[in-house]
């Protein structure tokens, strides 16, 4: 994976978006997203320009209670269970739209994984959003936090949006890092000799699919808005974005359990090394949304403003000296 997956590449191709959809992109702004895209690095001095420090997303919450067995967040078309601050299943019923494998977060460094440990898990309220808030850990940082989640249902809206930061930059900790999965996400479990196909929706209604298997492993799929069959039903997913409609890359792996094999979903982290690295580089914020669905979805889904003003949009913050935390 390369350039491309980098959070700075993420930025400006939202930029872009936004710039195209009021008619005022210019050449300058599009040679931004295509060098980032290539191979060649970006100046990082220009980079800052460009950039806002993120506010914190815990701004006017009302934390309610800690929560560290196991929780049902309740729905209006499916509820998301937890434990111990993991994800485990999205339940209607006796149904469940995930696998059987819980969601999972770790760091491979020098051939090595190293789970990530959760922290800290408490229920909260703000606005529309009533949902969990979860703190994970990094491999030898005693208790410095590295990475926050918070998963949340809106109102009646038939999304689970979960959004991650990154929390405190972690320059020391890059040398070796192969793969970065804050919150790996156990999409579905399949036979050998299946190859389930993801659709991508993209900004201007195409579509396409791409076929997973063992023998590709990790892939990365680009598109706006994703769908899985699952149990009869679709699994819809897709980041949330506020006045854009950029085309992300998603990164999916399958992993081979015996006679059976797993496709994981890793939104907010990469599989390689480059990418991987520069994860742990910048903080960043994003917003990831997952629905259980009939039939998939014409368009993205539109969250109401009121919504959009309480949950995250993509934001970095670069720290202004590699060595030096951001506040």
């Amino acid at each position: 994976m390369g350039e491309a997956d980098r959070p700075l590449a993420r930025f400006l191709r939202e930029k872009a978006a936004r710039l195209r959809a009021r008619g005022t992109l210019k050449n300058s702004d599009l040679r931004e997203v295509l060098v980032l895209t290539a191979a060649g690095e970006v100046e990082t001095e220009k980079a800052r320009q460009s950039l806002k420090t993120r506010p914190p997303i815990r701004e006017g919450t009302a934390y309610t209670a800690n929560m560290p067995g196991e929780i049902l967040l309740p729905g209006e078309d499916f509820d998301a269970h937890f434990q111990a601050g993991r994800l485990t299943a999205l339940r209607t019923g006796a149904t469940s739209y995930l696998s059987p494998h819980h969601c999972r977060g770790y760091v491979v460094s020098h051939g090595r994984e190293q789970e990530l440990s959760f922290d800290r898990i408490f229920s909260f309220e703000k606005n529309e959003l009533r949902g969990l808030e979860t703190f994970l850990l990094f491999p030898g940082r005693g208790r410095e936090h590295f990475f926050t989640l918070r998963y949340a249902f809106a109102g009646d809206l038939p999304w689970l949006i979960i959004s991650g930061e990154t929390r405190r930059e972690m320059t020391a900790s890059r040398d070796g890092v192969e793969a970065l999965a804050p919150l790996e996400i156990p999409l579905g479990e399949y036979e050998a000799g299946e190859r389930p196909l993801i659709r991508s929706i993209y900004p201007d209604g195409s579509t396409s699919l791409t076929e997973l298997s063992v023998d590709r492993g990790a892939v990365r799929i680009p598109g706006m808005v994703f769908s899985l069959p699952s149990r009869g039903k679709q699994l819809v997913f897709g980041f949330v974005t506020h006045h854009s409609k950029p085309i992300h890359l998603l990164a999916v792996r399958a992993v081979r359990e015996k006679k059976k094999w797993t496709a994981w979903l890793n939104p907010f982290g990469a599989y390689g090394s480059l990418s991987a690295r520069a994860g742990l580089s910048v903080g960043e914020v994003r917003t990831f949304y997952l629905g259980v669905r009939d039939d998939l979805p014409p368009a993205p889904p539109q969250l109401p403003a009121s919504v959009l003003k309480t949950v995250p949009a993509h934001q970095l913050f670069i720290p202004e000296k590699a060595d030096k935390q951001p506040q």
